[in-house]
């Protein structure tokens, strides 16, 4: 059995994000999230603290790419570009001592696809981890591709620090009217 009190940081869904201390040359600031699971205003505090005078460094990186519907080839070609390309973004950005790094597929459009949400991740955690900078920064996935527990559970095991599920949102505001029953729902989720 657990013991609840002697078990409770381990039991949290507490995060932090940002550069880990002890890893990290230099002073760190760290942005503590009571869960790992965000909705769109929280994504859009953490972005905008940077603006408000707040130490955090946040950069965005496109998940997207260029489909091609006739030829399979190309478009696994156009896709392990783009994977290419957010894996040097998301390491040049770390490299830079960036704290978090939002990988967002929220621009998802006709002539743009979303590269899949755990295969960006795991590619640019992966990546991190080989250049030996994995420390210094979290990465933060916005994606419509997460839409349950399962979803969510992957993108944190693969090297998520967080997640945005914009299609748990999304369909949360279909369900209610109002912005009250809009977060009552998401705190279900």
């Amino acid at each position: 059995p657990l013991d609840s009190i002697r078990e409770a940081d381990g039991m949290t869904l507490r995060v932090a994000l940002g550069r880990k201390p002890n890893f990290s040359d230099g002073t760190t600031r760290q942005l503590v999230l009571r869960s790992p699971i965000i909705q769109p205003q929280e994504l859009l505090q953490i972005e905008q603290a940077q603006k408000n005078g707040q130490p955090l460094r946040v950069a965005r990186v496109e998940c997207l790419y260029d489909p091609d519907f006739h030829n399979n080839e190309q478009n696994t070609d156009n896709l392990l570009t783009a994977l290419r390309r957010v894996c040097e973004e998301v390491e040049a950005l770390a490299r830079n001592q960036w704290d978090i790094i939002i990988l967002s597929d929220a621009k998802v459009s006709h002539r743009q696809a979303a590269i899949p949400a755990l295969l960006a991740v795991s590619a640019a955690n992966q990546r991190l981890i080989r250049q030996g900078v994995r420390f210094n920064s979290s990465l933060v996935a916005e994606t419509g591709q997460a839409s349950s527990t399962h979803d969510i559970a992957c993108l944190l095991g693969f090297g998520a620090s967080a997640v945005c599920p914009l299609s748990v949102f999304y369909r949360a505001q279909e369900l209610f009217s109002d912005n009250d029953g809009v977060a009552k729902g998401l705190n279900y989720f």
